[in-house]
């Protein structure tokens, strides 16, 4: 009798889970705005609209899109490319051009009709817009600029989040000035009154999911103890900034149905590099221009019946990139090969981004893991053994977005220490990767001049400054 009410138990979630995607994929709209400046005329842009809408939608056909460029002014050009996303839902990319008079801070708005019925963290969310926005600084002052995009597009259907698991996944956005990002959740936005130039306001009934948290360095979700599957919307702020200034905003909005079963999946997720060494902690590696580098990945999970593994990063859309792989029972192995050209930007860490999911049937599991590589120059070529080019150790010093230091002598459980001019303590890192540790703006407090100091349990093993702009 436990195992009859037991399995209709589940069958009732599975039909409610029917009765859910049929829900998110009434006229439900996703997306951002995201914007390049023009390099011969610092007061012109192109804003890009990415959209995401399922392939089920009953509304017509978004065959052109509007952009209110803060200004004051509008303008509606058709669709620029339409593909398919998945089995699923569709990409729809707009690409709109625009002229500022001035100098300022403008909001860029998209809107849409009202949301779908039956959002969880909504209320009544049928009776609110759907509204995005992309903040840009246009200021002759300021070089080249290019907003943040992203490599990987939102999960819109989670079937499988587990009361008592973690779930993780990112959005793997990249910013191609190596400006800093940072993320954080917000609640979504509405065209409140929806009059013939719309103003972007905050939905006064909506609440950021209590299960949801997001690393604000990183972009990487986790989603925790989620209460109940439901259709949830999340809204999802990138913040852009160059030598400590804000330059750009960019509102992600997407909503994604989330579910939970109980299961028996045990998805583990393994990292090496070319050697089959697993990689440190932090995940970060070394790249020397004009050398190719290996890494493999692999997932696996006893209990599926199948296994997939995904990469996301904007090295794949190099030539100089490639990422195969290969299927043996119930495992999934990945290899992702890349070599540095010239093209690249040097000791700028660039983001790879590796998925993995497993089945068995009706259940799923997902998880993800991040790499950074951080390109560096070959010093051993056309040159001599004796007359090595040494790098200057910090790099590049001083810094914008991040620096390098080099500790070649280091060992795994050796200690980073990062003072300011007054002697406090800012920062410790343990020491995973033995080559270099990369610092980010955003682990510092301010501008200014540091000192470092790497040692073990009885000593100072290296010692040196730097500067921050």
């Amino acid at each position: 009798m436990k195992t009859s009410s037991t399995y209709f138990f589940k069958l009732s979630l599975c039909l409610l889970f029917i009765l859910l995607i049929n829900l998110v994929q009434g006229q439900s709209m996703n997306g951002y705005i995201s914007c390049v400046r023009d390099p011969n005329n610092p007061y012109k842009i192109t804003a890009t609209l990415t959209t995401y809408q399922p392939k089920t939608l009953t509304n017509p056909d978004n065959v052109e899109a509007t952009l209110y460029w803060g200004d004051g002014t509008k303008s509606t050009e058709p669709r620029f490319r339409r593909s398919s996303l998945d089995e699923n839902y569709f990409i729809s990319i707009y690409k709109l051009e625009h002229t500022y008079a001035s100098p300022g801070t403008y909001t860029i708005g998209f809107r849409w009709a009202n949301r779908d019925l039956g959002i969880f963290n909504i209320l009544e969310a049928h009776k609110h817009s759907f509204y995005i926005s992309n903040q840009i600084k246009i200021d002759p002052i300021l070089a080249n600029n290019s907003t943040p995009t992203l490599v990987a597009a939102p999960p819109f259907w989670l079937p499988e989040i587990n009361t008592n698991q973690k779930l993780t996944f990112n959005l793997a956005a990249q910013d191609t000035d190596g400006d800093s990002i940072a993320y954080q959740l917000v609640p979504a936005l509405e065209d409140l009154v929806f009059q013939p130039y719309p103003v972007g306001t905050v939905i006064a009934s909506y609440t950021i999911p209590n299960f949801v948290s997001i690393n604000a360095k990183t972009g990487a979700f986790i989603l925790e103890n989620v209460p109940a599957p439901g259709v949830y919307n999340f809204a999802l702020q990138i913040a852009e900034y160059r030598k400590k200034e804000l330059i750009s905003r960019t509102l992600v909005d997407f909503t994604s149905l989330l579910g939970y079963l109980e299961n028996n999946l045990k998805l583990s997720f393994k990292v090496t590099d070319a050697s089959d060494q697993p990689l440190a902690n932090n995940h970060t590696i070394s790249a020397l221009l004009n050398q190719p580098i290996t890494i493999n990945v692999q997932v696996s999970d006893p209990n599926a019946t199948q296994v997939s593994l995904d990469v996301f990063s904007e090295l794949i859309r190099e030539n100089n990139a490639t990422f195969k792989t290969s299927s043996e029972g119930k495992t999934q192995s990945g290899t992702f090969t890349f070599t540095p050209l010239d093209g690249l930007k040097v000791d700028h860490p660039y983001r790879i981004s590796f998925s993995g999911l497993s089945t068995n049937g009706f259940h799923s599991q997902y998880t993800s893991t991040d790499i950074t590589i951080v390109i560096k120059p070959n010093t051993t070529t056309n040159v001599s053994n004796d007359k090595k080019i040494e790098l200057k150790n910090p790099y590049p010093n001083p810094a914008e977005n991040y620096i390098i230091i080099e500790h070649l002598q280091a060992k795994s459980g050796h200690l980073l220490t990062i003072n300011d001019l007054t002697g406090k303590i800012i920062k410790k890192i343990p020491i995973n990767n033995p080559a270099y540790t990369v610092i980010f703006r955003q682990d510092l407090m301010y501008s200014g001049q540091y000192f470092y100091f790497i040692s073990d349990k009885s000593q100072i093993r290296q010692s040196g400054r730097f500067n921050f702009k």
